[in-house]
């Protein structure tokens, strides 16, 4: 897939193309362009560590900019999760615009199952150390609980342009669905709305008000199809 690249991304396309040059084939750098969330990936070096490829979307990136402790902070905290049984290291650097807006984003998943391997050699022999780490295929451990929500959102302080990038992408969604469908098929609603949730959109404050407004439902319809799809998850 062939994207139209703006000039203020190249010189943070360079960089990734360095980094990922100077530190080996276990460092895969991401460039996104949040302009167009659904196919926010304009760049990839080293693809080969999460298959990451140009045109994707965002994946963990709208939880990781809400769960940040440092609001004004470009550096986003590292976030850890497992692809194809590898461990990976993902660290994020927000990209602004001269106005301070957030418009995109480089980030580097690094592979660190060697490093693993070695603590786990070691571990016998320090007592007392431990760390947290993902446990499973995907599954994310010390982050936000993605259960623990207020009226409409997370109860963090949010930045207008995570919520703009939100809402992009919950635009972006319903536009590649049948809207018809959406709109009076229950289970299409159902799968429209598990997709939104497992991106993370609904940490965000406003939004299960915009998916409602999108989807020609009342609010409480999205938090009752909410409901419903965490109690189906919690008896897989």
């Amino acid at each position: 897939m062939t994207l139209s690249i703006r000039p203020e991304f190249l010189p943070w396309i360079k960089t990734a193309d360095f980094i990922a040059r100077t530190t080996g084939l276990r460092m895969e750098a991401v460039v996104h362009d949040l302009s167009d969330p659904l196919h926010s990936v304009i760049h990839v070096a080293n693809g080969s560590v999460t298959d990451r490829h140009v045109g994707q979307g965002l994946r963990h990136l709208v939880v990781e900019m809400l769960t940040a402790d440092d609001q004004n902070s470009d550096t986003l905290p590292v976030w850890w999760f497992r692809y194809k049984n590898k461990l990976i290291r993902c660290v994020t650097q927000l990209i602004r615009d001269s106005e301070g807006h957030v418009t995109g984003a480089l980030c580097l998943n690094e592979d660190v199952t060697e490093e693993l391997r070695i603590f786990e050699s070691l571990k016998g022999r320090l007592p007392g150390v431990r760390i947290e780490l993902p446990n499973e295929e995907g599954e994310i451990v010390g982050l936000a609980d993605r259960s623990t929500r207020g009226e409409g959102g997370l109860m963090t302080k949010s930045v207008e342009s995570v919520r703009d990038t939100v809402f992009r992408l919950i635009a972006s969604l319903a536009a590649r669905e049948d809207e018809p469908k959406l709109k009076k098929d229950p289970r299409s609603r159902r799968a429209f709305i598990r997709e939104l949730d497992e991106r993370g959109v609904f940490l965000v404050k406003g939004s299960i008000e915009y998916a409602a407004q999108l989807l020609g439902v009342a609010k409480v319809t999205v938090y009752s199809d909410l409901d419903a799809l965490h109690r189906e998850s919690r008896k897989k």
